[in-house]
């Protein structure tokens, strides 16, 4: 087990953890957390990240999303950036520019990513 999977991030995402949406619905358990991003281990369908600044709440044994389960698809990733972009946080406030997609994860991907080639 590596150190990002061993202990929770600063949203209280940890490993074991259920992941729910807003309105209740259970996507999975929290099965890899890795720089503001987890991935979640979904019964029956395949595995996918979602990022962790988008965690309303966090308990010992449970994660709620702030999005509901319909928009689940605007929010689910194949995986973390691999630019070693910045912390999502950082670039959170970028993603009101009309170029980014309608996917609100993937405009902060897309933020980072200029916000990386800018230096």
């Amino acid at each position: 087990m590596t150190h990002a999977e061993s202990h929770a991030d600063p949203f209280g995402v940890a490993p074991g953890r259920a992941v729910y949406t807003a309105d209740g619905d259970h996507l999975g358990t929290v099965k890899e957390v890795s720089a503001g991003y987890f991935k979640v281990q979904a019964s029956m369908r395949p595995d996918y990240w979602l990022q962790s600044q988008f965690v309303s709440s966090a308990a010992t044994d449970r994660i709620t999303m702030d999005f509901a389960k319909e928009a689940l698809d605007d929010y689910k990733l194949d995986g973390p950036p691999v630019t070693g972009a910045a912390d999502p946080d950082a670039v959170a406030g970028m993603t009101h520019d009309p170029s980014m997609p309608a996917n609100a994860a993937a405009a902060t991907i897309q933020a980072a990513a200029h916000q990386h080639e800018r230096g």
